[in-house]
């Protein structure tokens, strides 16, 4: 049950969502940061359901006593914001990731939580 329930999340949160184009992330960073109030709440909503899955997939490890992908302090909360902003900064700090297709959000944005947050 356990393998079959990361297996569902993390097909979810890998895969890329029905109404994006194949465009690189910087396209993506320059779309949001021309485009309206309402698509960048989209965005920020889209990167809110990513992180939310990461952390359900994190809780469920732990829940498990495995190891979790990354450890947040227990107060803090994230919101879709948050994380799009993680993420902008793994890709903006990483040239190799700023021209690639878009098709990895999930996996950029666990490797900036696994940095910010690592588990001791």
């Amino acid at each position: 049950m356990k393998r079959l329930l990361l297996v569902i999340v993390f097909s979810t949160i890998f895969s890329a969502p029905v109404w994006a184009e194949k465009q690189s992330y910087r396209d993506l960073l320059f779309n949001y940061d021309k485009g309206g109030s309402r698509d960048k709440r989209l965005v920020q909503k889209h990167f809110g359901d990513i992180g939310d899955g990461i952390h359900w997939a994190n809780a469920a490890l732990a829940a498990h006593k495995a190891k979790r992908l990354y450890c947040p302090p227990k107060k803090l909360t994230l919101r879709g914001e948050m994380y799009f902003t993680m993420f902008r900064r793994r890709v903006e700090k990483d040239p190799a990731l700023i021209d690639t297709p878009d098709m990895e959000r999930g996996r950029i944005l666990l490797l900036e939580l696994q940095k910010t947050f690592p588990c001791k």
